[in-house]
Formats: structure tokens, sequence, C-alpha cells
């Protein structure tokens, strides 16, 4: 098992993250696969993975040790799938750096709701 970390992860709105590492002032970088589920500023335990191609360490979150926030806003809205085209209706957080997005069971039964802050 690969030694281990914590930290706050900030992820931004290209889908990645970083760690400061206060004793050396590097950062670790996380990629989108790396994030896992964690969100912008929640503590993390984490592994380091390699470097990438410009020498920066990069790391994969192992687990999520303390949530920033567990209450969301947003609207639900009706937007296209990336891969599909097919429109569906989704939540769509004000938080750019939101990732990854949710997934709402039966989203469809909420197309009253679209547009509407919630």
């Amino acid at each position: 098992m690969n030694e281990t970390f914590e930290g706050q992860i900030r992820t931004t709105t290209r889908k990645t993250g970083y760690i400061k590492i206060k004793e050396t002032d590097e950062s670790v970088e996380f990629t989108q696969e790396g994030l896992g589920l964690a969100l912008d500023r929640d503590k993390v335990v984490y592994e380091l993975v390699g470097r990438n191609p410009d020498g920066a360490k990069q790391g994969r979150v192992v687990s999520i040790i303390k949530r920033n926030k567990d209450v969301f806003v947003g609207q639900m809205k009706e937007v296209a799938d990336r891969e599909t085209g097919k429109r569906e209706v989704r939540f769509v957080p004000d938080q750019k750096t939101f990732w990854p997005t949710p997934s709402i069971v039966n989203a469809q039964k909420y197309k009253d709701l679209e547009g509407k802050k919630i």
C-alpha cells in the first residue's frame, strides 16, 4: 500500500484539483479521474501516483474525511448530454467548481422545477 497523506482539496472549473503542501510550498495535482468524488474544499486522504509532464506531483483521492458542505444550490435544467446529445433534465449547481455533476434519479419528473432555484 502506498503512503497516504491528508489535505484540503481545491477544485477548478477544468475538473482538476490541487492540494498545497505546506512544508514544501509545492502542490499536488489531481486529474478528473484522480479526484474521485471529492468536492471543492473537502478534507481528503490521498496518495501520490507520479508526476505530470511538467514535473508536478500528481495524486489520487483515496477517501473523503470530511465534506466541506452538504447543501448545494442550483437549478433543474434541460440540457443535452455531452456524449449522446439526448436532452434530459439535470441538476445544474450554481458553484462552477462543483464536480462531479450529481445524478438525480427520475430527474424527468422534476421538469416542473426547471429554471427554479432549488
